[in-house]
């Protein structure tokens, strides 16, 4: 508890007798009460046994939580042989593994007088104790995700990349699962509920959003397994892009940030530059495709391509709830070629989890499988024996071929290893090979969400490359917000712990206010020389 907390507690007109300061476990207490007991200020009672969760449960959404069973679900558990008073997993794991967790409720039915006398026993069941079961989360891995996210609302998802192993997978906010415990006198679990914030919410796999350019890697590989597109086409990338007609332009990144047009660009470097024209270019050109005799037409294929890359439906991760996205057929009724053009830079209708992201960009980086993502390591029984353990399930391919893969990946690389990549000035101290994307998703509810994929290529003996999808909502560009956030937490993997600072720190954990003050400070005279000009794009 932060000592100005207990501070103004204690310097109150009307101060509590006793302050609950923390909860431990009692072998903790052990270790250090012999330290604390005689300065004579502190009291302690051992209240009860409970699940404790070590941190505050790094993950909570995925962890989950014990509680009370729900009034509404009373019946389904009572049939299952528990108590109305007892507990049960309320969410992630805990609830997934219930079954498991929960261990065997003995017991014995018998045939009874009138008096209550047994007359005979018709069957017992011997109870036995729970299972052990081992996530695959890497826990010191975890705690950087949650604490790199920090106060900002988001999610962070890091894949074994050759085996589909959730090593973390972080959602903001978040809670402390110790509170659901009402013995607990330090609960603050009240305070989770209501307001605009959910955080029982898993943004890592229920959160549906605009991917913006994190998409871009997907119409790269559409325009080359269309054959209108090879590696040596090109397009010069002006700051505007008039496809829809000169009364309705749309704008490249560039534009705003007042910079230059990136130029003549091949399509790898399209995808380095995050060009928005080259990508506004494919949808259409794609979308206004006339095939020749025997040819299947292509409007659809961006939205085919990326489904075969896993988006619009769950990954199959069996252990949490998923949402599904939304990947639309440009050519359905009522959709325009101004819905293939936006589609073409991951906006208009699609939406995707960052789960499923984190999904396709361990693909990219494997060699093209798309595994289903797994949560649970091993199951054992009280004995030791091994009832169940982490097999990697191949769950399909990417639908495209070696050569487009490697171009793919040539722009990716590109992304964070050229000077004019967009990732290249967060990423270049960072001495594992890297390979990525930025994304800066517009969306109506507000500020853009700033996104980061990436993955590793050490091919190291001792640690297993990662895949790693962040994401940060309505906060600005992805490699002024995402690509800070990847690299913090590849270097805690691959270095032991992260050696960079973020650029809103003035030191590791301790956020600089300045650094947001100034930002606000740049977008409002922004905003105010925006007044003062003629509006060239009201889109």
């Amino acid at each position: 508890i932060n000592p100005n907390v207990l501070i103004d507690q204690l310097t109150a007109d009307d101060p509590p007798y006793l302050i609950p300061v923390v909860v431990v476990p009692s072998d903790v207490w052990a270790t250090r009460a012999d330290f604390i007991i005689p300065f004579g200020a502190v009291s302690y009672t051992e209240y009860y046994n409970t699940r404790f969760y070590l941190d505050g449960g790094p993950g909570a959404q995925t962890l989950g939580y014990v509680g009370s069973i729900p009034t509404e679900s009373l019946d389904y558990w009572t049939e299952q042989g528990y108590s109305i008073d007892d507990r049960v997993g309320r969410q992630g794991l805990e609830f997934s593994q219930e079954d498991s967790l929960a261990g065997t409720r003995g017991g014995a039915l018998y045939v009874v007088s009138p008096y209550g006398d047994i007359m005979t026993e018709l069957s017992q069941k011997d109870s036995a104790p729970a299972n052990a079961v081992f996530s695959t989360i890497d826990i010191d891995l975890q705690r950087v995700a949650q604490e790199a996210l920090g106060d900002f609302t988001g999610a962070v998802v890091v894949l074994e990349r050759d085996t589909g192993r959730v090593l973390a997978m972080a959602s903001t906010p978040a809670f402390d699962p110790n509170d659901a415990d009402v013995n607990n006198p330090n609960s603050v679990w009240n305070s989770y509920f209501g307001g605009e914030q959910d955080p029982f919410f898993n943004r890592a796999t229920q959160g549906q959003y605009p991917p913006g350019s994190i998409f871009k890697v997907i119409t790269a590989a559409a325009a080359l397994e269309s054959g209108i597109y090879t590696p040596k086409s090109s397009l010069y990338c002006d700051s505007q892009w008039f496809g829809l007609g000169e009364d309705a332009p749309l704008d490249d990144w560039t534009l705003a940030k007042e910079l230059p047009p990136s130029g003549q660009l091949a399509l790898y470097e399209g995808l380095m530059r995050s060009c928005n024209p080259w990508f506004y270019q494919i949808g259409m050109s794609l979308y206004n495709y006339v095939p020749a005799e025997g040819e299947e037409d292509a409007k659809n294929l961006v939205a085919e391509i990326a489904r075969g890359f896993g988006l619009g439906s769950p990954t199959g991760l069996e252990e949490l709830p998923e949402e599904d996205g939304l990947i639309v057929n440009p050519d359905d009724e009522n959709y325009p070629v101004s819905e293939a053009v936006q589609q073409g830079i991951g906006q208009g209708r699609t939406l995707v989890t960052p789960l499923q992201v984190a999904v396709y960009t361990a693909a990219l980086g494997n060699g093209g499988t798309l595994y289903q993502p797994q949560l649970i390591e091993r199951i054992e029984n009280p004995n030791g024996d091994v009832l169940e353990g982490f097999e990697a399930i191949e769950t399909g391919s990417l639908p495209i071929s070696e050569d487009t893969l490697r171009e793919v990946q040539r722009g990716m690389y590109a992304v964070v290893n050229n000077a004019r990549g967009t990732a290249y000035r967060q990423l270049v101290s960072f001495t594992v090979p890297v390979y990525g994307k930025t994304g800066t998703a517009q969306n109506p509810g507000g500020d853009p969400h700033a996104w980061f994929i990436g993955y590793t290529a050490a091919e190291r003996d001792d640690v297993p490359d990662l895949a790693i999808a962040v994401l940060v909502e309505n906060i600005g560009d992805g490699s002024e917000f995402g690509a800070p956030i990847f690299k913090r937490v590849a270097e805690a993997y691959f270095y032991g712990s992260p050696s960079t600072i973020f650029p809103w720190e003035s030191q590791f954990g301790v956020t600089d206010p300045d650094y947001f003050v100034d930002a606000v400070e740049e977008d409002e005279e922004a905003a105010q020389d925006e007044n003062n000009t003629t509006v060239i794009n009201p889109n």
